[in-house]
């Protein structure tokens, strides 16, 4: 897919001494996930992606990665829905749902966890 990815780094005015590394991405690309046809005609799931950090939350380095939504309505997140294959059938939401999690100590050699953000896209079929 086409990817355009965006940085900006600034200082956390709210803390002395953290860094905000604030990351905008705008992607195209074809995502598929098996649909869990459970109340059918009124089915619903979300389709989600994941957005993993590669620091380790404790690396003993003292640095710390958070991976969090913006809040700021400037840089609202959003699906341009035009391009979805399903759309005669299901109905694709506009707005994203973050949600932040870590991975699983068994997904690394290393043992160690990971900062994760689930980036959730609402599907919901025509009723």
């Amino acid at each position: 897919g086409e990817t355009e990815t965006w940085l900006k780094i600034y200082l956390d005015p709210s803390c002395d001494d953290s860094v905000v590394v604030c990351l905008s991405s705008k992607c195209t690309g074809t995502f598929q996930e098996q649909f869990e046809l459970e109340h059918f005609p009124f089915d619903e799931q979300d389709l989600t992606m994941e957005m993993a950090s590669e620091h380790a939350r404790e690396d003993g380095s003292g640095f710390s990665v958070q991976l969090e939504r913006n809040d700021n309505d400037m840089y609202r997140s959003f699906v341009i829905t035009r391009g979805f294959l399903q759309s005669s059938s299901y109905t694709l939401k506009e707005r994203l749902r973050f949600t932040r999690d870590t991975t699983l100590p068994s997904e690394s050699n290393s043992g160690k966890t990971y900062p994760l953000l689930q980036i959730g896209m609402r599907v919901r079929r025509h009723s």
